[in-house]
C-alpha cells in the first residue's frame, strides 16, 4: 500500500497567546522534485514518494531518527533547543539501510558524500536515497527539506533472466559539481569517485572525448525487500528505478552490472544526442538500456 505524508501542522502555533511551546517535536517536510521526492518511490508514480520511518536525519551534527503518526512525519529533538537555528541534512549516517554515506553537518562546508547507495524493491516501488538539506531559523518548529541533486530515471531490459547484485553507474559530462545554497546553508553533495576525466592512453595515442571533461562514479547494492540481489525481468517493461546524480550535466553513461560473487555480468555504454543539464529537483529519465 502506498505511504503518504499528512501535511497537518501542529495545533499550537508558536506564537499563540497562552500555548505552550512543543519544544521535542520539529515536523519534517520535503519538496516535490519534478519526478521523484524523498526516499520511497513508485517508479510508475515518482511524484508519489514519500519519508520512511526509522530513517535519520543529521541537525547540527547529532543524529535523530525519523518518526510518523497521525500528523505527519517528525524528528523528536531533546538536545538542541527550538530556540536555536538549526541545520539539517538528510541523510545522516553510514550503514542506515545499506546506504554508506558520510555527512558533515557542523561547519562550513557542509558536505553529503555518497560512497554507495541501496536501491531495495519492495513490491510497490523501490527505497532510495536522495540527499537533501534544510534551515530552520530560531522559533520555527519545522524543517522544510529541498533536494541537494537531481536525478536519473534508468530501465533495464533484457532477454534472459537475470539476477543482480550490484550496479555501477559512471557519467560523464562538461561541468563539475556545484554546491546548492538553501536559506542559510551551502551544502556540496558528491559520490565519492567524482572529478576530471583524464583522456586515457600514451603520446600520440590518447583516447577520450575532449568535450566530456568529467565524470561521476555511482554504486549502488540492489535487494528485493531487504535480501540481496534482485530478478531483471523478461517481461513486463524490465526494471526501473530513480538514483540521484551530484554533476551538472551529462553525456555519456557506463552501466555496468555484477553478480553474487562481483563479477561483471555485463557493460554497457550509452551516449546520449546531446549534453543533458542537470538540475537540482528535476528528475531525467534515460533511454532503456538492454543488459543482454
Amino acid at each position: 500500500m502506498k505511504r503518504t505524508i499528512i501535511l497537518l501542522l501542529p495545533l499550537c502555533l508558536l506564537f499563540a497567546v497562552g500555548c505552550k511551546k512543543d519544544n521535542s517535536r520539529i515536523s519534517i517536510f520535503a519538496e516535490n522534485m519534478s519526478g521523484v521526492s524523498k526516499v520511497w518511490v513508485d517508479p510508475a508514480n515518482v511524484n508519489g514518494a514519500t519519508w520512511i520511518a526509522g530513517e535519520t536525519i543529521n541537525l547540527n551534527g547529532n543524529v535523530y531518527t525519523i518518526a510518523s503518526d497521525d500528523d505527519g512525519f517528525y524528528v523528536a529533538n531533546t538536545s538542541v533547543p527550538l530556540e536555536a537555528a538549526l541545520s539539517a541534512v538528510y541523510p545522516a549516517t553510514t550503514g542506515s539501510n545499506g546506504n554508506d554515506v558520510t555527512v558533515e553537518n557542523i561547519s562550513t562546508p557542509r558536505t553529503v558524500t555518497l560512497n554507495s547507495l541501496a536501491v531495495n524493491f519492495n513490491g510497490d516501488g523501490h527505497d532510495i536515497v536522495f540527499p537533501m538539506a534544510a534551515y530552520a531559523a530560531s522559533g520555527s518548529n519545522k524543517l522544510l527539506f529541498q533536494h541537494l541533486t537531481g536525478g536519473l530515471k534508468l530501465n533495464l531490459t533484457n532477454a534472459t533472466a537475470t539476477s543482480l547484485y550490484s550496479l555501477k553507474v559512471i557519467t560523464y559530462g562538461d561541468g563539475p559539481i556545484q554546491p546548492v545554497i538553501l536559506d542559510n546553508i551551502t551544502v556540496t553533495t558528491r559520490w565519492a569517485a567524482q572529478g576530471p576525466n583524464v583522456p586515457t592512453g600514451g603520446v600520440g595515442q590518447i583516447e577520450g572525448d575532449y568535450d566530456i571533461k568529467y565524470c561521476s562514479e555511482m554504486n549502488f547494492t540492489l535487494m528485493d525487500n531487504g535480501n540481496p540481489g534482485v530478478e531483471v525481468p523478461t517481461s513486463g517493461g524490465g526494471l526501473t528505478f530513480c538514483v540521484p546524480v551530484t554533476v551538472c550535466s551529462v553525456k555519456r553513461l557506463v552501466v555496468i552490472g555484477y553478480n553474487a560473487s562481483g563479477t561483471t555480468l555485463f557493460t554497457k555504454t550509452m551516449t546520449l544526442a546531446n549534453a543533458q543539464s542537470i538540475e537540482r529537483n528535476h528528475m531525467y529519465p534515460i533511454p532503456s538500456i538492454q543488459i543482454n
